[in-house]
């Protein structure tokens, strides 16, 4: 349950000055081990259908040795690449994403069940609004 008073909270309180902030150097390109965080239903950017918006976790433990910039506490990425929508092509996606993370599959899926699931995940860098920043380029099996 969110707390009404913190709700209408407009004070905004960091650790640091921001004034300071840098962009993080993004998770260096590879294949990685990940599990499965959340995973929602989203309507995309175009606003013309769904997508399953799947939060992923990577491990401090399976960076680089030489990325010491990353989060110590993980590094969480959403992918957004897998349509909900009922025709041929977003099937078929589904159906990959449902066997590289080995979820189970019929004619219902229920999103909450890709929680806690594994997977490898290909991770790319790329330049967004000005700034490098990782994404998942594809999803493997583990």
């Amino acid at each position: 349950m969110v707390d009404e008073n913190l709700a209408e909270d407009t004070i905004i309180e960091y650790s640091e000055d921001i004034s300071d902030a840098e962009p993080p150097v993004p998770l260096p390109p590879g294949t990685y081990s990940a599990s499965i965080r959340a995973s929602e239903k989203r309507l995309n950017g175009k606003q013309t259908g769904y997508y399953a918006a799947t939060t992923f976790f990577v491990s401090p433990d399976e960076y680089p040795a030489d990325y010491v910039d990353g989060n110590p506490d993980g590094t969480t990425i959403i992918y957004r690449r897998v349509s909900v929508e009922d025709n041929p092509m977003a099937r078929f996606g589904m159906r990959t994403f449902c066997e590289a993370v080995g979820a189970k599959m019929g004619k219902n899926i229920d999103l909450n069940n890709f929680v806690g699931l594994e997977a490898r995940i290909e991770i790319t860098n790329e330049m967004w609004e000005g700034f490098p920043r990782h994404q998942i380029n594809k999803v493997l099996a583990p």
